[in-house]
């Protein structure tokens, strides 16, 4: 019996080899990002036990989804930071890796390059079974609200990667690239859309004063939203539609709202205070075509959801419409 030390892409390419039809799979690891489940190999019909840990926000919940849907056992433990597993009776291993970028490079490619360390066993190790056994006893069943308090944890945590990545211009893609492809980079980003009407002399003008205001309280490159108390952490999309005729999206312009952001007070009203950005982390500028198709897919979104009412949208929304009913 024997063992070797192994990263991240090689244990991942080790578990893909050794899982099989009629195996059964052990895994109690941390954290899964997007697209673990496939390069796995964990299918339909695959007999798995999966604990993973969705308190902490590393886990994308969209995949730990995936893998209920084809029928997966997964529970969750709270406090899991281990990496233990067992496949069949000729492997087993305790590491470093996470299933996902932090650990096995697959969620988006902006958050790899972690290096990882992992043992692997050419049989079942006891204690590694004895542990996992503890783990799987202790975890507890993943309801529909736990993986929606999930989803905001994921996109909180998102927030702070997309800010610390620094990708080359070669490296970014559009927004509209990453809608139509449906780009887990922005599926799992802290990202929103403001849709709302532009306003009226009155409105406008009492915005100007507090927008000047709020400039010279926290800096030039700040703006804000007026009496806008769900506003989201994140990044912004704000769409503005015209009151004229055509009642067109006359703007759109990104900011974002980090957490424990302020809110300025102008007599009554308040401004929810964000800063001004030119793009979102790691896509390049909306403009062109890829602004007129983002403008014609918000309002066909729209269509039969009170159009004059503001909201806020979530991408993924947005990013589910269009696989549904895509622009020909």
């Amino acid at each position: 019996m024997s063992y070797r030390i192994a990263a991240g892409p090689e244990l991942i390419k080790s578990l893909k080899m050794a899982i099989s039809p009629d195996i059964e799979i052990n895994l109690a690891v941390a954290f899964w990002g997007a697209g673990a489940a496939d390069r796995l190999g964990l299918i339909q019909g695959r007999e798995a036990r999966v604990v993973c840990n969705l308190s902490m926000g590393g886990t994308n919940p969209s995949e730990i989804r995936t893998l209920l849907k084809r029928d997966i056992e997964v529970r969750q433990h709270a406090t899991l930071h281990a990496k233990i597993g067992i496949v069949g009776t000729g492997l087993s291993f305790v590491g470093s890796s996470n299933m996902s970028a932090n650990g096995l490079g697959v969620e988006s490619d902006e958050l790899a390059g972690w290096e990882e360390a992992n043992v692997l066993f050419d049989h079942v190790d006891q204690e590694v079974r004895i542990r996992f056994d503890a783990l799987w006893n202790q975890a507890q069943p993943i309801t529909k609200e736990d993986l929606k308090a999930a989803d905001e944890r994921w996109r909180a945590r998102r927030t702070l990667c997309l800010q610390d990545q620094k990708l080359s211009a070669a490296d970014c893609i559009s927004l509209w690239t990453a809608i139509t492809t449906d780009s887990d980079r922005l599926r799992s980003s802290p990202c929103s859309i403001a849709y709302y009407y532009e306003m009226d002399d009155d409105d406008k003008a009492e915005f100007n004063a507090a927008e000047a205001e709020i400039k010279v309280e926290f800096g030039k490159g700040r703006t804000a939203f007026m009496d806008w108390s769900d506003l989201p952490e994140g990044y912004i999309i704000g769409a503005c539609r015209s009151h004229s005729h055509d009642q067109r999206i006359k703007d759109v312009e990104i900011s974002r709202r980090p957490p424990n952001s302020p809110t300025y007070t102008n007599g009554s009203t308040p401004f929810q205070v964000v800063e001004r950005m030119k793009s979102l982390p790691g896509f390049i500028a909306v403009k062109g075509s890829d602004l007129e198709n983002f403008k014609a897919l918000l309002l066909r979104y729209l269509e039969g959801r009170k159009p004059k009412k503001s909201r806020i949208i979530p991408i993924w929304k947005l990013m589910d419409f269009h696989a549904e009913t895509p622009i020909q």
